[in-house]
């Protein structure tokens, strides 16, 4: 190449400091905006001027980016792609064994680096467009730290980024070189349709906005939409209603054949329309564009770890991929720039785009992490570490699909699962098929999962008609059907597909191993309630919503309830055969006041799944570690116990007992809260077989040792000896008090209020003949020498036929009219 077109790039004015600090720095951080040259002309100077001893690998977030990279690099470097710049993507290498430079996706890289942590034959590894922060770019940036760090201290590392996250960066990476520089962009026009962010797509207020773009430009036009569905639309509508013959019309996305995506970024003669997905933000150059249209929408997908479910979430881009969507329009000449938002909207726009780690399901990357050698995601380094939340569902969805047992430890088939390529899920299957002699049918089945489905009108959610449909090759002409048989030649260990041994039947069994999460049982009208949490709905019209069982590996969508996209019919009897060893028990618990007695009902659940309901009288065993046990009484109360008077009256007891200044050390907490807490010592022991054969006053006894139960006796009686001879039961049911109820002539000749522990002393509630309330009173010698003669000229009128002492300290006690003479 040319040494004048390497300073053509405004990447070039680096290259000085670069060359003057190579051996200073391992690590390397670039930011440069688009146009700069950073993919493309850096890579090439590093190998002109021999600085990178071994070959030098670069990572790229997507296949698109990585094959037109390779192909534009060799052009510039006149060789053929993959002789000394090659590709190596996920069904697709071009690459010899001589290429200098190997551009790969950072799936591919998480592959060499588990394969060849020592990175052997490599001396540079360039990370491009370091911002997209996909899920694997964290994970190869995870990787490729502690690699650097423990065990390959030679490896050089550059980052490649368009948008400032320098500082963060700086912070977790020590002893970096920071380079920065200007991209290549003619001035871009900014200009809004005037009206504000849609979230669902109408192709005619694009159709305005694109007829206005054709008037004002004369380069081509892209289009930036969320998704290859509104991108469809969108074509069928211009194609139903052409503006002009000559212009063509073409889509971007990410699951488009390899063929039909290079179309896109070929020059072309006529004038193109390209509609694309976020794809097309970064990495690619498309031609000749000097407009775009951005409807200010992506679609990511958004893990929900409580449901262990991911959907695909239509929603407002960030500021920064707002500026790198315009950008596309100046690469070439002056551009425009025409946006389906207003200020308002803006404002609302966060600054830049959530990294996926944030927001994913981290099954594959909990995989690859235990295969790297890696108990928990705390023994690596991350921008952004994994949350605890996914990572703890990562987790256990690799425990249901056996790839890891109780302590987190791969088994032996882990590290083959991970090598798959594919989701976990898929990979079992795939594994699982295998082993039962139905490869074909797991392939074709992980196939439909992996591109989508093509009869997602009208035709229910049964995956058997997917799988009869292929089997039989109806539907061939659709492309998204020719993609699935492409994947599933892919996935077989021979290569050929075999449609005739493809059965249907089989997919239940299949899926429910991969998918033992949602597995999904009837819970009213069209609505399931899946094993993982949560529920899924069938449309209307759906002819599978018969079925008791379903399992429904594909849901999503938008409202409360996610749709069923995709689902088998699930029999009982292969439910309860398969995931025998995964279903539990809950118990639930009532008191029966009548029988006293404690009836269970047992829930045979899968998950979170309820099988079927079973009731029965609890075991002692079952009481002695029931959480659930404790639960019920916790929740209800102890309110919902079976209290008799005299159980009440020895609590009671136990509270004032412990409220004096003497009580002994260590006395047990009477609380309701504390005796909720404590009901394995004191109230369980009290069940045989779920029946109540004790008091409650024996139980709580148990919490005092001989010590307490002498000071209780001796201190806080249960009952006071009054002079008449009556044992009167004293009430400790006022706080901090104790009275008890007696009648006024059983008292003669008490003179001194007794003192309860020696502290606290008696309320006497006096009471007449008649077991009426006269008088309160805690000190019975000031009412004898105070108050009595009142009382008694009152009584004496009366009740004239009892006996009425003028001197009552000296009197007889009675519990008679009359004493006995």
């Amino acid at each position: 190449m040319k040494t004048q077109l390497f300073h053509s790039f405004p990447v070039s004015s680096l290259f000085e400091e670069l060359k003057s600090q190579w051996s200073s720095y391992q690590r390397i951080l670039l930011k440069a905006d688009p146009g700069a040259g950073k993919s493309t002309i850096l890579p090439l100077f590093i190998l002109s001027e021999n600085l990178s001893e071994e070959k030098i690998l670069i990572l790229e977030p997507r296949r698109m980016a990585a094959r037109s990279l390779a192909r534009y690099m060799s052009n510039l470097m006149g060789y053929k792609c993959g002789e000394l710049i090659g590709y190596r993507v996920k069904g697709d290498v071009c690459c010899s064994p001589d290429a200098r430079i190997e551009i790969v996706t950072e799936g591919v890289f998480v592959r060499i680096i588990q394969d060849n942590p020592f990175l052997d034959g490599f001396s540079l590894v360039i990370m491009d467009e370091f911002h997209e922060r996909n899920l694997f770019t964290d994970l190869s940036f995870a990787f490729l730290f502690d690699v650097q760090t423990n065990i390959r201290s030679n490896l050089k590392w550059i980052i490649m980024t368009a948008t400032p996250e320098v500082e963060r960066l700086k912070k977790v990476l020590p002893d970096i070189l920071y380079l920065q520089t200007q991209g290549r962009m003619f001035p871009v026009t900014i200009e809004s349709d005037g009206h504000s962010l849609e979230t669902r797509i109408r192709t005619s207020r694009i159709r305005t906005v694109l007829k206005n773009a054709l008037e004002k430009t004369d380069g081509n036009i892209l289009i930036f939409l969320p998704g290859e569905g509104e991108i469809l639309d969108l074509i069928k509508e211009i194609v139903d209603h052409p503006f002009d013959s000559k212009i063509q019309v073409l889509p971007l996305y990410a699951r488009l054949p390899s063929a039909e995506q290079d179309a896109v970024l070929n020059p072309s003669s006529s004038r193109m329309i390209v509609a694309a997905t976020s794809i097309a933000e970064t990495s690619l150059t498309i031609p000749g564009i000097s407009c775009v249209i951005d409807t200010g929408l992506e679609r990511k997908p958004s893990f929900d770890p409580n449901a262990g479910l991911t959907r695909l979430v239509t929603k407002a881009i960030s500021k920064a991929s707002a500026s790198q969507r315009a950008g596309r329009a100046g690469r070439v000449k002056e551009g425009l720039c025409i946006r389906l938002w207003d200020e308002n909207d803006e404002r609302l726009m966060d600054d830049f785009a959530e990294p996926e780690i944030l927001n994913a399901d981290l099954s594959s990357l909990a995989l690859e992490l235990l295969v790297w050698g890696a108990r928990t995601p705390e023994d690596l380094t991350w921008i952004d570490p994994p949350p605890r939340a996914h990572y703890h569902q990562a987790l256990s969805l690799l425990y249901l699909l056996k790839i890891i047992d109780n302590n987190n430890h791969l088994r032996p088939e882990g590290r083959a699962l991970a090598g798959a390529g594919v989701h976990p899920r898929l990979a079992h299957m795939l594994e699982q098929g295998r082993r039962d002699g139905c490869e074909q049918t797991a392939c074709a089945l992980a196939a439909l999962l992996t591109e989508g489905d093509w009869m997602a009108y009208g035709k229910g959610s049964d995956i058997r008609l997917r799988l009869e449909a292929l089997k039989d090759g109806r539907d061939s002409h659709s492309k998204k059907n020719r993609r699935i048989i492409r994947t599933w030649q892919s996935l077989l260990k021979t290569g050929k597909v075999q449609r005739h041994e493809i059965e249907p039947e089989d997919c239940a069994a299949l899926l429910c191993h991969s998918y033992p999460d949602r597995i999904a049982g009837l819970r009213g009208e069209r609505i399931y309630q899946m094993s993982g949490g949560g529920n899924c709905r069938l449309k209307a019209e759906d002819p599978v919503q018969t079925h008791e069982f379903l399992i429904a590996p594909l849901v999503g969508g938008f409202g409360d309830i996610p749709s069923c996209f995709l689902s088998s019919p699930l029999s009982r009897e292969l439910l309860l055969k398969e995931f025998s060893s995964l279903m539990t028990e809950d118990y639930s618990y009532n008191w029966d006041e009548k029988k006293n007695r404690l009836s269970t009902v047992v829930t045979v659940k899968l998950g979170d799944l309820p099988l079927r309901e079973d009731k029965r009288v609890p075991h002692l065993s079952e009481l002695d570690v029931s959480a659930s046990l404790t639960s019920f009484f916790k929740k209800k109360g102890l309110s919902c116990f079976p209290w008799r008077k005299e159980d009440l009256s020895f609590l009671n007891r136990l509270r004032f007992a412990g409220a004096l200044k003497k009580s002994p050390e260590n006395w047990p907490d009477m609380r309701e809260e504390a005796l909720l807490g404590s009901l394995e010592l004191w109230f369980f022991p009290l069940f045989v077989d779920g029946k109540l054969e004790g008091t409650i006053k024996e139980g709580l006894g148990h919490l005092l040792n001989w010590e307490q139960r002498q000071f209780l006796d001796k201190n806080v009686p249960e009952r006071l000896t009054v002079p008449s001879g009556s044992r009167i039961r004293i009430d400790y049911s006022i706080p901090g008090s104790a009275a008890v109820d007696v009648r006024l002539q059983e008292l003669f000749g008490l003179t001194e209020t007794p003192l309860l522990g020696g502290e606290i002393p008696l309320l006497f509630r006096l009471l007449n003949p008649a077991q009426r309330p006269i008088q309160l009173t805690s000190d019975l010698k000031s009412f004898w020498q105070n108050t009595y003669q009142d009382v008694r000229k009152e009584l004496r009128g009366r009740y004239p036929k009892h006996y009425w002492p003028e001197d009552p300290t000296q009197a007889e006690p009675t519990s008679r009219v009359r004493p006995r003479k």
